[in-house]
């Protein structure tokens, strides 16, 4: 279990937080804050919509979709091409 510990320990810490808000029209306000995550991968009701790279220090991105009558906004945060952090919300 220490040894468990110390390899967590010094694993880099990964932050993903998520607001959304209603647009104009169909469209969703997206604003993603991260902290080690390179690239952030948007799907609405499974289905991709776009990706962003981000800088992998901590930051901010903000980001416009068309709903088009989906109920679960989903987001991967990749690391140098590995899944560091998921996140899914009823819309």
């Amino acid at each position: 279990m220490e040894h468990a510990g110390k390899l967590l320990a010094s694993m880099p810490v990964v932050q993903m937080t998520i607001k959304v808000a209603a647009g104009a029209g169909d469209t969703l306000k997206i604003q993603v804050d991260t902290q080690n995550i390179d690239r952030l991968d948007f799907y609405l009701d499974s289905h991709p919509q776009r990706s962003e790279e981000v800088s992998a220090q901590v930051n901010s991105v903000a980001v416009e979709l068309t709903r088009k009558g989906g109920k679960v906004l989903q987001l991967q945060g990749f690391r140098e091409d590995k899944l560091v952090a998921a996140r899914r919300m009823a819309l």
